[in-house]
Parts: structure tokens; C-alpha cells; sequence
């Protein structure tokens, strides 16, 4: 499920940028119109606080509000009077929505009133956790629903079980902060449209919207409930650029892969199709049930994480041995990643070539073909009520990959789950200790290597392996990142490497 850099999109000839290069998360409420190209943007004083500025990358021009006789497609407004709205409303130069940010208490009732005699739809949504950093915008109208979306996605320690509870009552749509108002227009038929993020034949009503918060992230995530609102029913992924579609595509290709490898399986959500609305190819999902294995539920037992992880990593597709160099691993998974890592920060250049040293042997070795999940680790991982687990978001998944690639990542979730380092030397620190000779994740992971049939003395070199794709991965991701300090794949790919050439001595 998923739950951020510079896209482009291609309308015949014409070439524009269609997000900017680090999206403010705060702009995706887009995708709760029925189009999520904005359009012409019209704002009350746009110069008044710079706001207008994030705004010129997603629409085709920004106007005042002010102005007489300036017809808009999307009204914004931030903490408006009353008196504001009803100028707004009189002018009647808003063609599709109006959208109100951080709409004081006191006024959200009396708003709410003006744009439903208005003849519009209006909607109220919650930015978690807040309007300006926002990860989640939950629909406060239902409130089983906001319940819902609070235990099983937004959860943020003991605060969600009180949210959740006030969102059930209807307190929080009245006393929460980051709230707003969407107040859609109807179509020229009398019918209001449906959200950007809905598939074309679906009714379920979209519950909240999810920005995934990793660099490689392409795409939003819409959630919808059952009718009574207590369970999830689907998700619906959406690219945020029409050049991403190839990201949704590309990842029920291999869902579909996975199935059919495995014969069907309740370990991935089996009920998933692709989908065209509001412009943009959508993969629609079959919503994962059970409580989502964030770090809390790690340290509630922490050695019943690591077996459910590596018994759902041992019922994946695994091939017979082949030869990394002559099956297309060696290029795809070790030299083209080092090669991504020698054209990036030159700082790295020394680590590697010792990287490239090690790998070496690697690339003649026989290994078995595995079935990577890709980014095994928390929100892609929910424990059943059998105490299995089911793993969504396959974008990254790789039907040819390599053996431990996936639970040496895993295993680093745990780690950092269960010792709860403040800074990324701490958690690499905490994964050593985790995976060494007397570990508390060593024995279980000597187990899973002896079922796979590996040769041990190539299992510092699978580790390089691991952490140089993640690395590499992570520095090919389009958007800016800081410079001040590494980032933790980056310490834990040299200390894989500084443990390899320690055993080679």
C-alpha cells in the first residue's frame, strides 16, 4: 500500500512539469477531485503568505480570487471568514471545487452550510499529521470509517485508540486540527463526480488518502471501507504522474506473477485488477486484513515477528541454481547498481570498488532464483489472525532475484525496531548485534540459510549485494536529499562491506 521528486507529463507535444521536484505532501489532496490536474487555480490574496508559489507546477495558471469577472477551475482558501466564502460563492466563478484548508472550529459549520446551499458536495478530511506535513487525509463524514482508517493505518502509538474513539463519536470532524473542507460541483447531469483515486465501477466511498514518504514513492494511496465502515475494502494506487503509470503496471505484472508461481496464496492480496479514471491508469487492490507489523507490534514479541517473516519468506518461489553471470542476475542485480553507485556521490567511490572487489566470485556463483518481495518491512507487512503474514505493495518486487536479499532487509526492520536507535550509526549497530554469533536473530536466520542450501562463506558477499541495490536505489530515486549525514543504507552497505573483507582475511 502505498503510502515523493521531478515528473513530467508528456501531452502530445506539449512538455510540462506536472509535480514539482519535491512535492510538498500537502498538495496531494488533488487527488481527492475528480481530476487531479488542477487546472486554472484561483486563491483568495495569493501573494499574501507565498503559498501560491507550490501551486504553479500542478495548475495551468493561478489567478486572484479578487479579481471581477476571473472564472477558476479549483478555489483554494486557507482559514477563510465567512465573509470571504460568501464573496467567493457570489462570484460564481468556480467551475469543480473549492477546496478550504485549516478551517477554523468555530466557522466549519456555518461554511459547511454555505457551500451545501451552494449546491455543492462537501466533504471534510483530516491531515495527519498536519496540514503542512501531511501522510494521511482521513474523511471525517463516517465516522466507523475514521475509526477504522485510525487502528488499522494512521496509527501512531496510544494517541490512535483515543483519535480513533473521538473520530467514532464525530468529535474529532468538529475539534481536530489540519481540518478541511472539499466542496465539489456537480457535473452539467446533477450528479456529482467521484474522487480521482476511485476505479470507474466502484461505489465504495474513498476514506482516506495515503502519501507514501519514501524518495521512491510514485504514487498516492486511496483506501476505501466496507458499508458499515469497520473494515477496509480496497486500495486503489494512483500515479501521481501519467509517466509513472508504468510503476502500477508494472507492479500487477508481477502480483500476477507471484499468484500464479504460488498457485494463489492468501500471503498477497489476490484480488487486484488495473483500472482507467480521472485520466491515469490505476491499480485497484483488495485491502489486506489484520493488524499492520509496525515497530510496536515487533516488540511485543519480537522472536514471533522473525519466524513469521521467514516462514512467509520460505513459502515464496524459489528456481533451481543457475549462474549469476549467464541468467541475467549478475548484470541486472550486482554490476548495473555498482555502476549506478560509481556515477553518484564521490564519496562513495573508494567503498565502491572494494564493493566491486567483492562481488566478484559472486557473479560465478550457483545460486537459487528467488521471488523477492522487494521492501519487506513495515506498512507492506500485516500479521492474519492465523499469525501468518500478508505482504502488499509489490512495486518492487523481482521474480529473478537474489536468496536473503529480503530478509536481510527484514531482519534490519526488526533490529531497529526492537532497539530503537536514535541515529543510523545506532541502528547498524543494533542490526550487527541482531544477526552475530549469539544474536537473538541469528539462529533463525542459520535455519532459513540451511534450507536454502547456501554456501556460507558467500553469505557476507549476498549481504553487500543486498544493501549496494538498496543503496543504489535509493540514489537513483528522482528529488533532492540531504547531504549532512549518511543515510542508513549507506552505513549499513559499508559495514556489510568491512565484514566481508574481515572474514576474507
Amino acid at each position: 500500500m502505498t503510502l515523493q521528486q521531478d515528473f513530467t507529463i508528456l501531452d502530445g507535444d506539449d512538455h510540462r512539469p506536472d509535480t514539482p521536484s519535491d512535492p510538498p505532501p500537502a498538495m496531494d489532496w488533488r487527488f481527492l477531485l475528480p481530476d487531479a490536474d488542477l487546472g486554472r487555480i484561483g486563491m483568495w490574496k495569493p501573494e499574501a503568505d507565498g503559498s501560491a508559489d507550490q501551486y504553479h507546477a500542478f495548475a495551468d495558471q493561478v489567478v486572484d480570487l479578487r479579481t471581477p469577472n476571473t472564472p477558476c477551475d479549483v478555489a483554494v482558501l486557507t482559514a477563510p471568514s465567512t465573509t470571504i466564502l460568501r464573496e467567493v460563492l457570489a462570484h460564481g466563478n468556480v467551475k469543480s471545487a473549492i477546496r478550504i484548508a485549516d478551517v477554523p472550529r468555530r466557522r466549519r459549520r456555518r461554511q459547511t452550510r454555505l457551500l451545501t446551499e451552494a449546491g455543492y458536495d462537501v466533504s471534510t478530511w483530516w491531515a495527519r499529521p498536519s496540514t503542512a506535513d501531511t501522510r494521511y487525509l482521513i474523511a471525517l463524514d463516517h465516522g466507523p470509517s475514521a475509526a477504522t482508517i485510525l487502528r488499522t493505518v494512521a496509527r501512531r502509538a496510544r494517541w490512535s485508540t483515543i483519535e480513533a474513539r473521538l473520530a467514532e463519536w464525530g468529535l474529532a470532524r468538529r475539534w481536530a486540527r489540519g481540518v478541511s473542507l472539499l466542496a465539489t460541483a456537480p457535473n452539467p447531469d446533477g450528479e456529482t463526480t467521484t474522487h480521482a483515486v476511485a476505479a470507474p465501477h466502484e461505489r465504495a466511498a474513498l476514506r482516506a488518502l495515503v502519501t507514501p514518504r519514501y524518495a521512491r514513492s510514485r504514487a498516492v494511496v486511496g483506501i476505501t471501507t466496507n458499508a458499515s465502515g469497520r473494515a477496509l475494502r480496497q486500495v486503489v494506487k494512483v500515479p501521481r504522474s501519467r509517466r509513472d503509470e508504468y510503476n502500477v503496471r508494472s507492479e500487477s505484472n508481477i502480483l500476477d506473477e507471484f499468484l500464479a508461481q504460488t498457485q494463489g496464496t492468501d500471503r498477497a492480496p489476490d484480488g487486484h485488477h488495473l483500472a482507467h479514471h480521472g485520466g491515469r491508469l490505476v491499480l485497484v487492490e483488495d485491502a489486506a486484513t489484520g493488524t499492520p507489523l509496525d515497530r510496536r507490534t515487533v516488540r511485543q514479541d519480537p522472536a514471533a515477528a522473525l519466524a513469521a517473516g521467514l516462514r512467509w519468506l520460505e513459502q515464496v518461489p524459489v528456481g533451481p541454481p543457475s549462474c549469476l553471470a549467464t541468467d541475467g542476475r549478475g548484470h541486472d542485480l550486482i554490476e548495473v547498481p555498482l555502476t549506478q553507485l560509481a556515477a553518484g556521490d564521490l564519496r562513495r567511490a573508494g567503498w565502491q570498488s572494494r564493493a566491486k572487489r567483492l562481488l566478484e566470485p559472486l557473479l560465478e556463483a550457483q545460486l537459487p532464483v528467488v521471488f523477492e518481495h522487494g521492501d519487506f518491512s513495515h506498512p507492506n507487512l500485516f500479521v492474519a489472525e492465523d499469525g501468518e503474514l500478508v505482504a502488499i505493495d509489490w512495486e518492487r518486487g523481482q521474480p529473478t532475484g537474489l536468496p536473503l536479499h529480503d530478509a536481510t532487509f527484514y531482519t534490519a526492520y526488526l533490529a531497529e525496531s526492537v532497539d530503537r536507535p536514535n541515529n543510523p550509526e545506532g541502528l547498524v549497530a543494533a542490526y550487527r548485534r541482531a544477526i552475530r554469533h549469539h544474536g537473538w536473530a541469528h539462529r533463525d536466520l542459520d535455519l532459513h540459510v540451511e534450507r536454502l542450501g547456501l554456501d556460507r562463506r558467500i553469505l557476507p558477499l549476498l549481504e553487500v549485494a543486498c544493501w549496494t541495490r538498496a543503496l543504489a536505489d535509493l540514489s537513483t530515486a528522482p528529488g533532492p536529499r540531504a547531504q549532512s549525514e549518511p543515510h542508513r543504507y549507506e552505513l549499513f552497505w559499508m559495514a556489510a562491506i568491512e565484514d566481508a573483507e574481515e572474514r576474507q582475511r
